[in-house]
């Protein structure tokens, strides 16, 4: 479940459970999301050099776009980490903000999502509206 990902993704952070902070929080992202302005929150995102530079490309696609991990590893400026990119954008903490989601296998398949492919498949619906 998603606390159990956040928990093995932030080793030795405390969560505390505070429904009114959190739907505040919840309604902010969601805001931003809606409106297009993802680039708009602030992060703090731990991880790699190239992870970081993976999760920095996606924060470019916009919504109703795709992208397939190629087209990705080309923007990075490693055209031959397709594969790596794939493991960077599954590594993602943060999935709804750094759009992983519009990351599609070079068929068009949908591809793997920590979330499921159903979820993946309503959000790429969603944004196209």
């Amino acid at each position: 479940d998603g606390l159990e990902r956040m928990r093995a993704h932030f080793k030795g952070a405390e969560f505390v459970h505070d429904d009114d902070e959190l739907r505040d929080l919840g309604d902010q992202v969601m805001e931003a999301w809606a409106q297009g302005r993802e680039n708009e929150i602030a992060l703090d995102l731990h991880g790699s050099v190239f992870q970081k530079a993976v999760w920095k490309a996606l924060l470019k696609i916009r919504k109703g776009q795709k992208l397939c991990y190629g087209d990705v590893a080309n923007d990075i400026g490693r055209p031959a980490a397709a594969r790596a990119v794939g493991s960077a954008v599954g590594e993602n903490p943060v999935s709804l903000i750094v759009p992983c989601h519009r990351v599609v296998q070079k068929s068009g398949a949908l591809g793997n999502y920590g979330w499921g492919a159903d979820l993946k498949r309503k959000i790429l619906r969603m944004e196209k509206l």
